[in-house]
């Protein structure tokens, strides 16, 4: 029997088919899902093609919706900054969808501001959504300075848990249709702007306990008869390859969120652990994960305060670490060396703040803006050189 994910979506597949005939770029869909660990078959003995090298990009953030004068100006200033500055021509433009509380069946875009958790423990913070129009105006300024661009919505609750990873709703089925529905207008835009990659949703950990593979395998294809290029989709940590009781996205590639705990026992503020030491602690890291996966697999955010030990607990940004550029500028270049020697598709440093000036940056220990962070990213590009041929970028 059909279900009614299944009803809401075969109607909404209808409409956009017509939409897609006036309005669809000539591009082909991406392939299926790889089965059987993405092997392929042998070939007729030609030369083995060189891996591809991995991308460098930042994340560019907008935690609210400005004025079009504003995301103009500011983007045309940030976007330079990435490009020159810090030689990123790879840049995911990262906004917020809102659900009112975590098991809600709703989730959408919301242009008035809104108040949400904050980060600290009964903190609040305000929130709004980035319109598509705003939004196609920071695409066309990366491009205009030959940056790729992905998009990569982020989906906040509005009440005290406001990670994504709480998300676990009533009707999951209800959930998908209104999830559709919010990125859909963005979905739209990156088909028309040619956008490279569209990542559908980010370390949704509850809602992969509650979720089956056909509701996944239905928004998917929902997403697909919009969007044709590039679907992928940023796990927490380590979850896309350990799915065992979880219901994941049926795509390939998959991305990732790194903030993993490193421990050294003999290392003690106001010391760091070497980029040595670093570099073995990710390479680590990824060493459950089988070669053919990690050549599709992207560290879509990355980051780190600048504090000493900051490295036990790099996720915490509220902890008042002692200020200490060296901990987060060997935790960026560690972690290129080992994306570079795994074969990633590529890195993301999180982030750049779209309202915040890069060459004012903010004293905060969780930006990298005018710290050695920020030299650790320029110097990135040649780590990752080291390893293949261009990803574009």
């Amino acid at each position: 029997m059909e279900t009614a994910l299944a009803k809401r979506l075969r109607h909404l597949l209808g409409t956009i088919a017509l939409l897609t005939i006036i309005t669809a770029c000539n591009r082909p869909l991406i392939p299926e899902y790889a089965q059987h660990g993405g092997q392929h078959k042998k070939g007729s003995g030609k030369t083995a093609v060189r891996p591809l090298r991995p991308r460098l990009g930042v994340d560019l953030y907008a935690k609210l919706n400005y004025s079009s004068a504003r995301v103009r100006q500011w983007g045309e200033r940030d976007i330079k900054y990435i490009v020159q500055d810090l030689h990123a021509t790879n840049i995911s433009i990262s906004w917020n969808l809102f659900a009112p509380f975590n098991h809600s069946n709703q989730v959408m875009a919301v242009r008035h501001v809104t108040r949400t958790g904050g980060s600290k423990p009964g903190s609040a913070q305000l929130g709004s959504s980035l319109t598509a129009h705003n939004l196609s105006i920071l695409t066309s300024i990366a491009k205009n300075y030959g940056a790729t661009v992905e998009f990569r919505p982020l989906v906040k609750i509005e009440g005290p848990k406001q990670w994504s990873g709480y998300i676990a709703p009533y009707n999951v089925e209800t959930w998908f249709h209104n999830y559709f529905l919010a990125e859909l207008p963005y979905l739209q835009l990156a088909q028309q702007a040619h956008v490279r990659e569209f990542i559908i949703g980010t370390e949704l950990t509850d809602l992969e306990k509650v979720a089956t593979k056909r509701g996944w395998g239905m928004f998917v294809r929902a997403v697909r008869s919009v969007y044709h290029g590039q679907v992928s989709y940023t796990a927490w940590e380590g979850h896309y390859y350990k799915p065992a009781k979880r219901a994941l996205p049926p795509i390939s590639p998959y991305g990732l969120a790194a903030y993993p705990d490193f421990t050294f026992h003999a290392v003690h503020c106001p010391g760091n652990p070497s980029v040595a030491q670093l570099v073995s602690r990710w390479m680590e890291q990824f060493r459950a994960v089988p070669a053919w996966l990690r050549t599709r697999t992207t560290i879509d955010e990355l980051g780190i305060p600048a504090g000493c030990g900051a490295w036990r607990t790099p996720w915490n940004w509220n902890r008042d670490y002692p200020p200490d550029q060296t901990a987060q500028a060997r935790w960026f270049t560690s972690a290129c060396i080992a994306v570079a020697r795994l074969g990633l598709r590529g890195v993301y440093f999180w982030n750049v703040n779209l309202a915040d000036n890069p060459y004012y940056p903010s004293r905060s220990l969780t930006s990298f803006e005018g710290k050695a962070g920020a030299r650790a990213i320029r110097g990135c590009r040649k780590l990752l050189r080291t390893s293949g041929t261009s990803r574009g970028g």
